[in-house]
């Protein structure tokens, strides 16, 4: 049963007053191992939005820990996937398990190395998701709804995310916000406009830091978190 606290609220997401159905937890549990999952932002949601978000999530939980590079990737990879590829119904991560044809190196935060299988996934979902993260962190951190912005979310290389930082911090008067989940595995940074708009822009990193690549043949830069902007529609300027 869904907890009172959050039911006939305003949907963090959609912004519907009196909306919301359950609380969600903007980071969703299945991510982080058992022992880290306390403490996790929830918001309320609708039921239209919690559905939505829980079908991008069922995705993104079948791919997302194959990549992961934070001190406890591996015990992460090793105790989530093997019950997730136990289900038939995880069709997604059977086409990588039946289809992978090539491995790479990858150097965790610890320093080591570790063999892994690099993983294609659907772009448009990673980003929709994002995309109702920075939605879920901006309610919860100061309680902001912004159903007729838009949201873009676009991976972050880091000399992109480093002059995104450098550009807010020279702007005083907004509000800043960071937090990390799961012992670490997830971590956030948001600031909010400094002149009453609820703009805000997001930038989150997953599992470490996790390297985010595109085509090969286009660009072998990765990128190292998403960037999430929400921002007003059409070409009003907001001061950060």
């Amino acid at each position: 049963m869904a907890s009172k606290k959050f039911r006939n609220k305003t949907c963090a997401y959609c912004g519907v007053p009196g909306a919301s159905a359950t609380g969600d937890h903007v980071f969703a549990r299945e991510f982080f191992l058992v022992r880290h999952r306390a403490n996790l932002p929830q918001v309320p949601a609708c039921a239209s939005c919690n559905s939505e978000k829980s079908r991008l999530e069922t995705y993104l939980l079948q791919i997302m820990p194959l990549g992961a590079n934070h001190p406890e990737a591996q015990e992460t990879i090793q105790t989530l996937m093997p019950k997730r590829a136990a289900h038939r119904a995880n069709k997604v991560l059977h086409d990588v398990i039946d289809n992978s044809r090539e491995t790479v190196w990858l150097t965790v935060q610890t320093g080591q190395q570790h063999e892994r299988i690099p993983v294609y996934l659907d772009a448009d979902r990673l980003r929709s998701w994002c995309g109702l993260v920075g939605r879920g962190l901006a309610f919860f951190h100061w309680g902001v709804v912004t159903p007729d912005y838009k949201v873009e979310a676009i991976p972050l290389a880091p000399k992109v995310e480093h002059d995104i930082l450098a550009m807010a911090r020279r702007y005083k008067g907004g509000e800043y916000a960071e937090g990390s989940v799961g012992n670490g595995a997830f971590a956030y940074r948001g600031f909010k406009c400094a002149d009453g708009e609820p703009a805000s822009i997001w930038m989150i990193n997953m599992y470490g830091r996790m390297p985010i690549g595109g085509d090969p043949a286009v660009s072998r830069v990765c990128a190292n978190s998403f960037g999430v902007f929400i921002t007003p529609r059409g070409h009003h300027e907001v001061a950060w």
